[in-house]
């Protein structure tokens, strides 16, 4: 009974009904372009990442002071499925996977909580951090940067960190950059082993020394009368001279400065990797999405940023390869594919129902029922 009321009040207000499904089908066809595509769904359970430098630190050490620790202070989390961690020279990396329906910022903030009560379990400086929070695909957009004349691997580096990292950043759904290739430049004091005997210093004195020349100290303030003065002492080294000018110490009343024992120069810290961008050393960004976010929007967004600061690099002399790779293609291409099988479908379809049924208006309901079932489940 009350599926033919149904059909005799569609029959009824045949007019109404064509407008409120043309409605929903626009409506529906509006919102494709604004729903989430990825290249795979998002099928891990909530994981969060803990990395550590541990700079000089063997792999042995590594684990023995840091991860085992870590470990330790993390086991018993609440939703806690399993723990893995790797252990090399120099890092330490700790996966936790929490078991599915659990929020992921949820589980990040308890995790931050138990980090935060770590105090002074980890050997002095070694500080670890939580990874940013990424989708399954990972890397939303892989963008080249190489120098175009003589430009050096520092200053390129500096470049994509003053112009290229900041725009990227500020894209919504960015989760991180990571840059492989990169030099950034700083302080290199190489101790010259025969000089230094001579002097009788050890490498802890001049370690504490270029520490503290280029340290930033604050020295307060002095009140004068009804006036404060704030102080501002100059005394950190900025640049390589003055860092070598610093003072270490005295043997036999004469001063020593770092320059008499080691060599002190700008340069770039150890390489861990290399990027070869069209048959040149450069810089490799990979572009990270955030958990939940469209990597096709976020792709697209930020393609553009990278097009608008374009002109303006290729000015300094930097060349740019906005699509080294892309994961973003692959989801237009599927998309594309999909839509010639859906037309491919719904001809084949429309063909047999008009040969079964045999009447050319059942077979255009029965045809319109469907699409219109789909764009109704999309939403």
């Amino acid at each position: 009974m009350l599926l033919s009321a149904i059909v005799r009040a569609a029959l009824r207000y045949r007019l109404v009904v064509v407008l409120l499904v043309g409605g929903l089908a626009a409506i529906q066809i509006a919102r494709l372009p604004g729903a989430r595509y990825d290249v795979f769904p998002e099928f891990t359970a909530p994981t969060v990442v803990i990395e550590t430098a541990t700079p000089g630190f063997s792999a042995l050490q590594t684990e023995q002071l840091v991860t085992d620790r870590l470990e330790r202070r993390l086991t018993g989390l609440p939703g806690l499925a399993r723990m893995r961690s790797t252990s090399e020279a120099g890092l330490s990396v700790v996966h936790l996977v929490f078991h599915g329906g659990t929020d992921p910022f949820g589980d990040r903030q308890r995790v931050a909580g138990r980090l935060a009560e770590l105090g002074g379990a980890l050997p002095a400086g070694i500080v670890p951090r939580l990874a940013p929070m990424q989708s399954s695909t990972g890397t939303a957009l892989e963008i080249g940067l190489y120098p175009t004349g003589h430009m050096s691997l520092e200053r390129l580096t500096a470049i994509a960190e003053t112009e290229v990292r900041p725009a990227l950043l500020a894209v919504p759904g960015v989760a991180n950059i990571v840059m492989f290739g990169a030099r950034p430049p700083q302080f290199d004091v190489a101790v010259r082993p025969r000089r230094l005997l001579a002097t009788g210093f050890t490498l802890a004195a001049v370690a504490r020394a270029a520490h503290a020349a280029s340290a930033v100290l604050g020295a307060g303030f002095i009140d004068s009368g009804a006036q404060r003065l704030v102080l501002a002492p100059e005394g950190q080294a900025r640049n390589a001279a003055a860092l070598a000018a610093s003072w270490l110490g005295a043997r036999d009343g004469v001063p020593v400065s770092l320059g008499d024992v080691a060599h002190v120069r700008i340069a770039a810290p150890p390489r861990f990797g290399a990027a070869l961008i069209h048959d040149r050393q450069g810089l490799l960004l990979l572009v990270s999405s955030l958990y939940g976010a469209n990597t096709l929007k976020v792709a697209n967004q930020a393609a553009h940023v990278i097009a608008r600061l374009t002109p303006g690099l290729r000015a300094e002399g930097v060349g740019v390869d906005p699509r080294a790779f892309t994961p973003a293609a692959f989801i237009r291409v599927a998309l594309l594919d999909l839509g010639h099988v859906l037309l491919i479908g719904a001809a084949l379809i429309l063909l047999v129902l008009l040969v079964a049924l045999r009447d050319w208006r059942a077979a255009l309901i029965s045809f319109v029922a469907i699409p219109v079932s789909l764009l109704a489940a999309v939403g």
